[in-house]
């Protein structure tokens, strides 16, 4: 199931399914440091984020959509790999990182292509 990430749009979309109504509030204030449980695992909460939307969809919708959601996931995985090698190639600092960076991407676009939405 879902770790993190698209669980609050899986629990609206069951309501609404079940006939239950959605409310939205306006008046309520919520103080997010946005970033914390994430940036401990940056790379593989990257993959988890496009994971958890896949998954949502996979349970949610026909397969037809789900096959487009995963090619388009992987799409925008892999427009994003030549830009980290080509930083890689040419960068004094941060070698490693671009190339993990681009790494991830790869992992993430081929499970996305295998229909893997469990990406990380």
């Amino acid at each position: 199931m879902v770790f993190m990430y698209a669980e609050e749009s899986d629990w609206c979309y069951r309501f609404k399914q079940a006939g239950w109504k959605i409310l939205f509030t306006p008046c309520a204030e919520i103080i997010h440091l946005g970033g914390q449980s994430s940036r401990q695992k940056r790379y593989e909460m990257m993959l988890q984020l496009r994971g958890s939307i896949l998954l949502f969809i996979k349970k949610h919708k026909n397969f037809l959509t789900y096959a487009l959601a995963c090619l388009l996931v992987a799409l925008f995985f892999l427009l994003r790999v030549p830009y980290w090698l080509v930083r890689a190639i040419f960068s004094r600092s941060n070698k490693s990182n671009d190339i993990l960076i681009a790494r991830t991407y790869l992992t993430g676009a081929g499970k996305a292509l295998l229909g893997a939405e469990r990406l990380g």
